[in-house]
Protein backbone atom coordinates (compact mmCIF):
# COMPACT_ATOMS: atom_id res chain seq x y z
CA UNK A 1 0.00 0.00 0.00
CA UNK A 2 1.19 3.26 -0.90
CA UNK A 3 0.53 6.54 1.27
CA UNK A 4 0.65 9.97 0.61
CA UNK A 5 1.31 10.73 4.31
CA UNK A 6 4.35 8.84 5.72
CA UNK A 7 2.30 6.42 8.27
CA UNK A 8 -1.16 7.90 7.91
CA UNK A 9 -3.12 5.33 7.83
CA UNK A 10 -6.51 7.24 8.87
CA UNK A 11 -7.03 7.71 5.18
CA UNK A 12 -7.36 3.88 4.57
CA UNK A 13 -11.11 2.98 4.96
CA UNK A 14 -11.21 0.93 8.03
CA UNK A 15 -12.80 -2.42 6.64
CA UNK A 16 -9.59 -2.58 4.19
CA UNK A 17 -7.29 -1.79 7.06
CA UNK A 18 -9.00 -4.85 8.83
CA UNK A 19 -8.22 -7.35 6.33
CA UNK A 20 -4.02 -6.90 7.62
CA UNK A 21 -3.33 -9.42 10.22
CA UNK A 22 -1.29 -7.69 11.61
CA UNK A 23 -1.39 -4.26 11.60
CA UNK A 24 0.48 -2.73 8.20
CA UNK A 25 3.73 -1.49 9.05
CA UNK A 26 6.28 1.04 6.88
CA UNK A 27 8.32 -1.50 5.13
CA UNK A 28 9.85 1.55 2.98
CA UNK A 29 9.98 4.88 1.46
CA UNK A 30 9.97 5.82 -2.42
CA UNK A 31 10.04 8.99 -4.01
CA UNK A 32 7.49 8.86 -7.13
CA UNK A 33 8.53 10.52 -10.65
CA UNK A 34 6.65 9.79 -13.88
CA UNK A 35 10.70 9.21 -15.07
CA UNK A 36 11.15 6.80 -12.94
CA UNK A 37 8.54 3.44 -13.57
CA UNK A 38 7.47 1.22 -10.76
CA UNK A 39 7.61 -2.50 -11.96
CA UNK A 40 4.12 -3.43 -11.87
CA UNK A 41 1.66 -0.42 -11.67
CA UNK A 42 1.43 2.74 -13.30
CA UNK A 43 3.24 5.50 -11.54
CA UNK A 44 1.30 8.17 -13.24
CA UNK A 45 -1.58 6.39 -11.79
CA UNK A 46 -0.09 5.75 -8.57
CA UNK A 47 0.34 9.44 -7.84
CA UNK A 48 -3.45 10.39 -9.00
CA UNK A 49 -4.79 8.38 -6.44
CA UNK A 50 -2.54 8.95 -4.07
CA UNK A 51 -3.53 12.99 -4.68
CA UNK A 52 -7.51 12.01 -5.03
CA UNK A 53 -7.68 9.34 -1.74
CA UNK A 54 -4.40 9.81 -0.14
CA UNK A 55 -3.37 6.23 -0.71
CA UNK A 56 -3.06 3.53 -3.13
CA UNK A 57 -3.62 -0.11 -3.00
CA UNK A 58 -1.25 -2.50 -4.86
CA UNK A 59 -2.44 -5.99 -5.25
CA UNK A 60 -0.46 -8.75 -6.20
CA UNK A 61 -1.21 -10.48 -9.79
CA UNK A 62 -3.60 -13.18 -9.86
CA UNK A 63 -2.11 -16.89 -10.78
CA UNK A 64 -3.97 -16.59 -13.97
CA UNK A 65 -2.60 -13.05 -15.25
CA UNK A 66 1.03 -14.91 -14.44
CA UNK A 67 0.18 -17.95 -16.73
CA UNK A 68 -0.85 -15.45 -19.47
CA UNK A 69 2.10 -13.55 -18.84
CA UNK A 70 4.24 -16.98 -19.36
CA UNK A 71 2.70 -18.21 -22.18
CA UNK A 72 2.64 -14.92 -24.02
CA UNK A 73 6.25 -15.21 -23.18
CA UNK A 74 6.69 -18.78 -24.24
CA UNK A 75 5.12 -17.96 -27.58
CA UNK A 76 6.73 -15.16 -28.21
CA UNK A 77 10.32 -17.09 -27.46
CA UNK A 78 9.12 -19.69 -30.11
Amino acid sequence: MYLLVEDDFSVVPETLLNAFEPAPEKVMTLRLSSDRPLAREDVDQVMQQLQEQGFYLQMPPSAMSLLEKERATNAAAS
